[in-house]
């Protein structure tokens, strides 16, 4: 049976064989030169591809999601320059984001969050961008009287886009760096709690206790002699 095979752009192909029926040299197909053909017995084939997937950045895209759920976001990989350019005008750097996710954090409980990648298109050999889509499910709070935490009976769902360019040191890295982000949709719900001020426990004044005297009456503080 045979097979043709065809590199583009130098991927990162390696073709395995038990037996070859003829050698080939160099693998590697020019822009516009004839298709490269052979016949080899069954092997096995290995595709080791660097190019930026959506496989290879989920894992990056899930510690997103978890930071953004703990309200701890790090900011690992990050360059100083990051900023997230709103596509309807402005931007804010890291410092706000940050001071933004933990005004929210401290409005919800029960924050979960989601980052689904809905495309990644490579830009050059060295960068790429990638459009996600998060979602975040959680529910406000208050305190009673009493100062108990009360969970609202409605739980909100925050859905915004963002898409993010990220670079890598060499075309045959695999560690990708976020540079910069682009907020394609936002979120009303998610920016009405990333700007409420916390709701804040009652101050409660502990009762007025009293020692009782020797007399059996109360301990006023003064002392009473024979």
């Amino acid at each position: 049976m045979e097979n043709e095979y065809r590199l583009v752009n130098s991927g990162g192909w390696k073709i395995k064989s038990r037996e070859w029926k003829r050698q080939t040299g160099a693998l590697i197909q020019q822009a516009g030169d004839a298709t490269l053909s052979w016949k080899m017995d069954e092997g096995d084939i290995v595709f080791d591809d660097k190019r930026p997937s959506k496989e290879m950045l989920s894992g990056p895209y899930q510690a997103i999601a978890g930071e953004i759920q703990s309200g701890s976001l790090s900011y690992n990989n990050f360059p100083t320059s990051y900023r997230v350019t709103f596509q309807s005008g402005g931007s804010i750097d890291r410092s706000e984001i940050q001071g933004r996710l933990s005004k929210l954090y401290a409005n919800v409980k029960d924050l979960t969050v989601t980052a689904t990648i809905e495309s990644v298109e490579q830009t050059g050999p060295k960068s790429a961008t990638a459009t996600v889509r998060y979602s975040a499910q959680f529910t406000p709070y208050s305190y009673d009287s009493a100062g108990n935490v009360v969970k609202s009976k409605n739980q909100y769902v925050a859905v915004w886009k963002d898409q993010d360019t990220w670079t890598r040191f060499s075309d045959t890295d695999t560690d990708w760096h976020r540079e910069s982000t682009t907020r394609l949709e936002r979120s009303p719900i998610w920016q009405h709690y990333e700007a409420q001020t916390p709701p804040r426990a009652p101050v409660t004044t502990p009762p007025t206790t009293s020692t009782p005297s020797a007399q059996g009456g109360t301990d006023s503080g003064t002392f009473h002699g024979e």
